[in-house]
């Protein structure tokens, strides 16, 4: 189950990985259910009353998620997520860009991606470049994982992609832990991509390498999602000249990359 609603422009298209669903629409959101009635009089209740994007499924259906109606070539991505705590081991929580609904099997993606975890286990945050259907391990490395500096169960914490034509700078509340350069064509996404987030079982890889799967006594399965959505950037269809600066970004768009200094407030693994 899941649901969004538009703000400050930001028009969010929902979706469901299960073909067994009910669809609602209202306005701009395109709701899915996979619930009993319990729980759509819950889905009501919350949607009225608090101002979050839940994504949430259960009774092993795959996942759930929203999708930006525009694509985008470059810009700033970001957004405030509160994961679940407790077991949520194989489950898969995530902010990312992707354009595999065009090039399916061939596509791009760039992620931040939360690996379930057991309880008092911290979650890992991994971020990820995927370059027509590869990772780059031979430059800078496909995936990436860090500890944070904080508990993402506790609150909520902004996560940000910031993609330009030249590099890749991934964001834990205004701190950059990841910078990805161009080092040629072959191994930098340069195709325009959608953004997503989503919550999903990636049991055969998430937690320990797939050593430990995941348990649905623990559902449902919950990320938490806020309203202040930032997509800031290029469209697929503007001139190639657009160089927007987005708003939300701590500066870091105007300068050049030799003059940006780096910190990392996070352990990488």
């Amino acid at each position: 189950t899941l649901f969004a609603y538009n703000n400050d422009g930001v028009s969010i298209n929902l979706y469901c990985h299960t073909p067994t669903n009910y669809i609602f629409t209202f306005s701009l959101l395109h709701i899915c259910f996979y619930l009993n009635k319990i729980s759509y009089f819950l889905f009501f209740l919350v949607f009225f009353y608090f101002f979050f994007v839940y994504v949430l499924f259960e009774y092993n259906a795959g996942g759930s998620g929203f999708k930006s109606l525009k694509n985008y070539r470059s810009g700033y991505f970001g957004t405030y997520m509160k994961l679940q705590p407790g077991y949520t081991a194989g489950i898969i929580t995530s902010f990312y860009l992707s354009n595999n609904q065009d090039y399916p099997g061939n596509h791009d993606e760039i992620d931040i991606e939360f690996l379930g975890t057991t309880p008092n286990k911290p979650y890992i945050l991994q971020t990820n470049v995927y370059i027509r259907g590869s990772g780059d391990g031979n430059i800078i490395g496909r995936e990436m994982k860090f500890h944070l500096w904080f508990d993402p169960t506790k609150d909520f914490h902004n996560y940000a992609i910031l993609w330009d034509p030249n590099e890749i700078i991934f964001f834990v509340d205004d701190i950059p832990i990841r910078r990805y350069l161009k080092k040629n064509d072959a191994t930098f996404p340069e195709r325009p991509m959608y953004v997503y987030g989503s919550i999903w079982d990636a049991s055969s890889w998430a937690t320990e390498e797939g050593r430990i799967k995941a348990d649905y006594r623990y559902q449902p399965f919950v990320g938490k999602y806020s309203n202040n959505f930032k997509l800031e950037g290029c469209e697929a269809n503007e001139s190639p000249s657009c160089r927007r600066a987005p708003s939300s970004s701590p500066g870091w768009w105007a300068e050049s990359s030799a003059d940006r200094g780096y910190v990392v407030g996070a352990e990488e693994l």
